[in-house]
């Protein structure tokens, strides 16, 4: 455990950063996936390959719940609170866009909004309130870490129901042994979490080896991901994803490593502060990403042809669009003696 309670802050903010910045390359890359067959295979299997490395970056946002609140500390009324004044304020600012898009049904989506999101996009604000509320009754501090990575491990692989999509022929089905439930699988992310987080640093040799094999599982699984929904597309003649799934064994994998992976090295500065300011402004970033990239999609300012400029472009664009939106965010919410 760590006895200096800044360094585990330290990598989980770290952590926080990159989810969030995966989060809006995943939506950055996701438009291609939809156009098989009407762009060239290059541009989409690269949107494919990118979007496969992103599938680890909601998991990484509950996982670091579970770091946070499953080991002594529990959600607060404070917690519950902030995600729900998201909710709202994400929720009419997207009100507010679709209305001027002219959207034809922008009352089905008032009415509809306890039952679904206004924004696609906003489904994890959703997801969360549940999962919080299964942090307040549980504890893991006394519990064995490795148990809980065991347990993680053979729920997400044994007696996952999704087991099947690994094996291309699909010759496993599910049965009563295997646990189902979407909310389940994020909770169990958020055991991981903890279990990571409290584990004790290897020594330094062994920290080496441990983070090496990180690396290694995550480039396999990130790399499976991809070649599965290649494969699966081809055959199908349509775009076909099933392991990109959130509760599929590698993109579980491929998160479990990126917890390792963060918690053993040391990033260099730079890296680490832009990090840090993306963690900062990370619930800003997350709200209103959707609906930049929804402009530039809907204004046909995306160059599908040229994925290698286009996907960098377009991430830094609305990346810098975000940030600009959560300082002016941020200046109106103090002005106004409110904090979100």
């Amino acid at each position: 455990m760590y006895k200096n309670k800044e360094a585990r802050i330290d990598w989980l903010e770290s952590t926080r950063g990159f989810a969030c910045l995966l989060i809006v390359l995943l939506h950055t890359a996701s438009p291609y996936l939809y156009l098989y067959e009407k762009i060239s295979y290059t541009s989409w299997n690269t949107a494919n390959i990118v979007d496969s490395f992103t599938r680890m970056g909601v998991p990484l946002f509950f996982a670091i719940s579970g770091a946070i609140f499953l080991h002594g500390k529990t959600p607060r009324y404070k917690n519950f609170k902030k995600v729900i004044s998201s909710i709202i304020i994400f929720s009419l600012i997207s009100l507010f866009y679709v209305y001027f898009r002219g959207w034809p049904s922008i009352w089905g989506l008032v009415y509809n909004s306890i039952n679904k999101p206004v924004f696609y996009h906003l489904w994890f604000f959703y997801t969360i309130i549940p999962v919080y509320f299964v942090m307040t009754i549980v504890d893991l501090k006394k519990t064995n870490l490795l148990y809980i990575i065991l347990s993680c491990f053979i729920l997400f692989t044994i007696l996952n129901p999704r087991i099947g999509n690994v094996f291309l022929s699909g010759s496993i089905t599910s049965n009563r042994f295997m646990l189902d439930g979407e909310v389940i699988y994020y909770i169990l992310y958020g055991a991981c979490g903890a279990a990571v987080a409290e584990l004790r640093k290897p020594t330094q040799k062994n920290q080496r080896y441990v983070t090496i094999s990180a690396i290694i599982t995550l480039v396999l699984s990130v790399s499976f991901i991809a070649y599965s929904t290649s494969y699966m597309t081809i055959l199908n003649s349509k775009f076909s994803a099933p392991l990109y799934s959130y509760n599929s064994i590698p993109v579980f994998l491929s998160t479990f490593s990126a917890l390792i992976i963060f918690k053993n090295i040391n990033l260099h500065k730079k890296i680490e502060n832009f990090l840090r300011i993306a963690a900062k402004h990370s619930l800003e970033i997350y709200g209103v990403h959707a609906i930049f990239l929804d402009i530039l999609l809907r204004h046909n300012l995306r160059m599908y042809a040229y994925p290698f400029a286009d996907l960098p472009l377009t991430f830094i664009v609305v990346l810098s669009l975000c940030y600009i939106f959560s300082l002016i965010m941020h200046s109106g919410f103090k002005r106004l003696g409110l904090h979100m």
